[in-house]
């Protein structure tokens, strides 16, 4: 299973100003640092979380279907599905029709069952051969996510900005603050 990021996020979930206002930095030569900061905090928090903050366009892909029970998507959460395709040997690509299955977005992770009277089409590709394009995120705004995940990306900023200094092989390096990691943790899924 394969998954790829199509389009990218077209906003941060923090502003530059709300950013700034936080660092109490009220000049602008240190934009470019802070603004790549709070990308780079977006990018943690959703790997450390393995959720997608602001809306974003996927491809998933597998390699077969699975023999019983749904098919699950890896990435969360998922706004919605929007289609579902199937590639023969010689790579073209058929849509399967959305009446043939049901999608769950509820649960996490997504799950994508076949619908009731119906038998997945096995895909003549076999690697990659089924793709599953979606919407994941929690909404196409900062105002979207959930406050916690925000103040997560704020307190990272605040630090990386007041840590500057590289580290060095041997070196202890600075750990994240301690509030970071209890304000992911609820949203870390368990793996077994």
């Amino acid at each position: 299973m394969a998954s790829t990021m199509t389009t990218s996020p077209a906003v941060e979930p923090v502003s530059l100003t709300t950013a700034k206002a936080h660092l109490k930095v009220d000049h602008s030569h240190e934009d470019q640092l802070i603004t790549s900061l709070i990308m780079a905090a977006r990018q943690h928090v959703e790997h450390e979380t393995s959720l997608v903050l602001i809306e974003q366009d996927w491809s998933v892909y597998f390699n077969y279907w699975p023999q019983s029970g749904p098919l699950i998507i890896p990435v969360a959460p998922v706004m919605s599905v929007t289609g579902v395709f199937t590639y023969s040997a010689d790579d073209i690509a058929s849509e399967v029709d959305a009446d043939n299955y049901v999608v769950n977005t509820i649960s996490r992770p997504a799950q994508i069952m076949a619908g009731s009277s119906q038998q997945w089409v096995n895909p003549g590709r076999k690697t990659n051969g089924i793709e599953v394009r979606l919407k994941a995120g929690f909404g196409a705004s900062g105002a979207d996510v959930p406050a916690d995940l925000i103040q997560a990306i704020l307190l990272l900023v605040a630090h990386w900005f007041e840590n500057r200094q590289p580290v060095f092989h041997g070196e202890r390096s600075h750990t994240l603050p301690r509030s970071v990691n209890a304000l992911l943790k609820p949203y870390r899924m368990v793996r077994l």
